[in-house]
């Protein structure tokens, strides 16, 4: 039985539950399990389990080919001792470490040792591995070379000899794959089978593991994820042989779910990348999974995250040796890291471009991204005369063969001509740009030259055009929120695509438009979470349907790649050409859209932005980033009032909140208010500074913008899920209590406990539905990724998900999860509390912090001290005005989410 410190839930990272000690007093809180009764020593393994890598090349036995004098690298999941090492019978010298939670032992094998042992007595049967020493034949060194020089020749001789050695034949039809596919040739897929088929006969892992990686990462780049996939999970029975194998796995499993838009497995799959690479000291893909992830924390807007592992990566990268892929991963970090440190992206970039003019020369167009970027980065950092110069300069050593190039290079001229406030001549490019970008794959171009378009009439002061751009700018927003899961656009919508919003509600203000300027940041906001919880949706897609989703993701890349392909061929053409075009184009647009609602159609994606009534004397207050600061909207009955608060910082600018003038006289009179924050504006805790604007000190819900039904009758029926797991015995004595209170005044409450509170019998009542309310007292986990497997813990190991909570017809009226971390968090777009919101709920008290067991009680006797039918918001800040000392700390966790 444990005892009243502990917490009621688990956190849910990446690296799974956490236990969180809090203070000197070693408090524990609801958010951790029951500490376990420490186990005895477990005997040792009668057969040791040994991942191992380093190897050349693995051959089935297994049997590790070493090149030279290597080091093999072991790793034994918690054995509990450290095992002897033998090479050829003889104990070997090893290095030993604690990885991972288990013992890294690395030995160092020279050429003629013949195997490699980890046992001692006490296990009855070693773990061995037979080493041996093979090189590449001449031949295959010979096409390799060749390849450098000349495709056409290299493959001639690859395709016409004829070795008798197998291995020999399987590496040479490995080759002739990557040949027949640098060439375009459609039977290089044929190949690779080929050599897959010859490698697994000849018993060469590594040959057979690197051909599917191959297989994988060209099916990729073709949009074929579902054959992507299915060749990395041909890897399984390889694995087996070759555990260092699961490092590359896991890198490309991550690759082809980022493309099809499920960040969250794919930040998993990287996660998992790193600790094999780390039990077996295998860095070969850390630095492009460092970049992959930056890539998708900057989606899912995870700023802090995203910049902490920016500075890590930038110390990395000179790790790499081959100068040339030095240079690529800047090009990489200059361009992911621009919305984060803009400073930081300029030197990366200025270090790239200096190793492209000095130890790689080369010649391909990988360098001109970099100049591109560089130029972006320049106008960022405001350097407009440098910038103009790196835009001449690319000019001058681009041969712009492409359509996609020359747009992309005039766009990037506009904005240096706007910025040096030459608005008409930019203007005249940014509509260039805008006819020949709309049928582009990226949709960045299209969206940046509206917003260009917006700008410069702005400058040249014609507000109606650059609103009327800007209704434009948002419209293609809301297509592009549709393009996220596809891989397009993701770092449009990390930071940047907030910019034309910014702008718009700015020109509405000043016009006086306030209810059209809180409907866009309205809309704004529930994009923004639209967009993060399109990839959730993916992540939880059954195995069927995920198969289904990735082959209509392939059509609409086919689609896309037709506007592309018709764009390519026109830029160049004279006006009365391209007008020839339209109509092959709209019946292209046509099918684009059939296949984009057949997406949609497989996650249930439902972007509809609907602003609920607001009844008298309740006003919506909506946060949203502006410039340096943020805008502050408050609807209410009667009108709607908007101002600027200046501050780069949350200190800052609530200050500035606190001391406006505007917001105080637009919450006059105000009995509640309903607060509208965008991403990680939810972190902040905004309620006091709102309450200290007026005398009412008006009740706050945090609101995700849900029509709400009034006036309905709410069911007296009430359902308490007391201490699933049987760890808190102050949740089950508070869930006794509110039993208690609630039938005293009427009630019908339905209770379970313990080992009756499964998932089963949980979503049986809820499905039942009739609930007026809901009581949960337990454990519960927040996903930090993006909240979709966030849950709460019952019985028997079971979980109560997001997806759980969906499933059900109709929520309780009112429910209150007393339990740590019952919300999403952060830019997360969505938690439990949410879930139980978009269900059907009116309201739903949860925590965003730790909640202590002995002090939650307390808070929920407070609660409970009010009428139960009464809006939970309302008692929440009874309670919270009420409480003194630690008990106002554990109230001020809790917030109201309300529709």
């Amino acid at each position: 039985m444990t005892t009243a410190g502990e917490g009621r839930s688990g956190l849910l990272t990446l690296a799974g539950l956490c236990v969180v000690v809090v203070a000197a007093g070693a408090v524990y809180l609801r958010r951790a399990a029951p500490e376990p009764t420490p186990a005895p020593s477990a005997p040792r393994p009668a057969k040791l389990e040994v991942a191992y890598g380093g190897c050349h090349e693995v051959h089935a036995g297994p049997v590790c080919l070493v090149a030279e004098t290597s080091t093999i690298t072991l790793w034994l999941e918690d054995p509990g001792f450290v095992p002897t090492v033998r090479l050829d019978g003889a104990v070997a010298p090893t290095r030993v470490a604690d990885v991972d939670g288990g013992v890294q032992l690395k030995v160092r094998v020279a050429p003629g040792v013949k195997a490699l042992s980890v046992g001692e007595g006490e296990v009855e049967t070693p773990w061995s591995l037979r080493t041996d020493h093979r090189a590449s034949s001449p031949l295959v060194r010979r096409v390799k070379q060749m390849r450098n020089g000349g495709l056409e020749a290299a493959w001639s001789l690859a395709s016409t000899a004829t070795p008798e050695d197998p291995h020999e034949r399987a590496e040479l039809l490995s080759l002739l794959a990557r040949l027949e596919r640098d060439l375009g040739r459609s039977e290089w897929l044929d190949t690779v089978a080929r050599s897959i088929e010859l490698h697994r006969t000849n018993g060469c892992i590594t040959g057979a593991a690197n051909d599917l990686a191959f297989m994988s990462y060209r099916l990729r780049v073709d949009g074929e994820l579902r054959g992507a996939r299915s060749a990395l999970e041909g890897m399984a029975d390889l694995i087996e042989v070759a555990p260092e194998l699961r490092v590359s796995q896991n890198y490309f499993l991550a690759a082809v779910d980022q493309q099809a838009g499920d960040a969250r497995t794919a930040l998993e799959r990287l996660r998992a990348m790193d600790r094999w690479g780390e039990r077996l000291d295998d860095e070969t893909y850390r630095l492009p999974g460092m970049q992959m992830k930056l890539l998708l924390l900057s989606f899912l807007s995870r700023t802090s995250d995203a910049a902490s592992l920016l500075k890590e990566l930038s110390d990395a990268i000179d790790e790499t040796e081959a100068p040339c892929e030095r240079a690529w991963m800047l090009n990489n970090l200059a361009w992911f890291g621009r919305t984060i440190d803009a400073n930081a992206s300029v030197l990366a970039a200025q270090r790239g471009l200096s190793i492209y003019r000095g130890e790689c020369n080369d010649s391909s167009n990988d360098e001109v991204l970099l100049r591109l970027t560089y130029a972006r980065l320049l106008l960022l950092d405001n350097k407009i005369d440098d910038a103009a110069d790196a835009v001449g300069d690319l000019r001058a050593v681009w041969n712009v063969t492409s359509g996609a190039g020359r747009v992309e290079l005039d766009e990037l001229d506009a904005q240096v001509r706007l910025a040096r406030g030459d608005a008409t001549n930019a203007l005249l490019l940014f509509e260039s740009v805008l006819e020949r970008s709309s049928m582009q794959v990226d949709p960045r171009v299209y969206w940046s030259a509206l917003l260009g378009i917006a700008r410069s009439e702005v400058t040249l002061e014609r507000v109606e055009k650059a609103l009327e751009a800007l209704d434009a700018a948002e419209r293609a927003l809301d297509g592009l929120v549709l393009a996220i899961p596809l891989g397009e656009g993701r770092t449009l919508f990390a930071e940047e695509h907030v910019e034309s919003s910014i702008l718009l509600i700015e020109l509405l203000i000043s016009r006086g438009e306030i209810e059209r300027a809180h409907r866009v940041a309205t809309h704004s906001i529930r994009r923004h979470s639209s967009a993060l919880a399109l990839s959730a949706r993916i992540s939880a897609l059954p195995d069927l349907r995920r198969s289904i989703w990735e082959e209509r993701v392939r059509a609409y890349r086919d689609a896309r790649k037709r506007l592309s392909a018709e764009a390519e061929m026109g830029w160049g053409l004279p006006q009365a050409e391209l007008e020839k075009r339209r109509g092959r184009r709209r019946a292209a647009e046509e099918e684009l859209t059939r296949n984009m609602e057949a997406l949609m159609s497989i996650i249930g994606v439902d972007l509809a932005s609907r602003a609920p009534r607001l009844p008298q004397g309740v006003g919506e207050l909506v946060l949203h980033p502006a410039k340096d600061g943020i805008f502050a909207l408050i609807r209410r009955t009667t009108e709607t009032v908007a101002t600027y608060v200046p501050g780069d910082r949350e200190g800052a600018w609530l200050e500035g909140i606190a001391i406006s003038n505007v917001l105080r006289d637009g919450m006059k009179g105000l009995g509640e208010v309903r607060l509208l924050t965008y991403g990680e504006l939810n972190d902040v805790d905004v309620s006091p500074t709102i309450r200290a604007l007026t005398a009412e000190s008006p009740v706050i819900g945090y609101s995700m913008g849900l029509p709400r039904s009034l006036g309905t009758t709410m069911p007296r029926r009430a359902l308490v899920v007391s201490d699933p797991d049987g760890s808190l015995p102050r949740a089950r004595s508070e869930s006794n209590f509110v039993r208690e209170r609630l039938t005293s005044q009427g009630w019908r409450v339905d209770l379970i406990s313990g080992a009756d509170a499964d998932r089963d019998r949980l979503l049986a009542l809820l499905s039942d539905g009739g609930y007026g309310l809901m009581h949960f007292a337990g454990h519960s986990a927040s996903d930090a990724i993006d909240g979709w497997r966030s849950y709460l813990r019952l019985a028997n190991g079971d979980r109560l998900e997001v997806a759980d909570v969906f499933s059900i017809d109709s929520a309780p009226t009112y429910v209150v999860l007393s339990s740590c971390y019952g919300s999403g968090r952060g830019a997360a777009p969505i938690g439990i509390a949410q879930a139980f919101l978009a269900r059907g709920a009116r309201a739903v008290l949860a925590a965003t912090g730790p909640v202590e067991d002995s002090r939650a009680r307390t808070v929920m006797e407070r609660l409970y001290e009010q009428e139960p039918s009464s809006p939970p918001e309302a008692r929440l800040a009874a309670v919270q005005w009420s409480s003194r000392g630690s008990d106002a700390s554990v109230a001020a966790h809790f917030r109201a989410y309300v529709r």
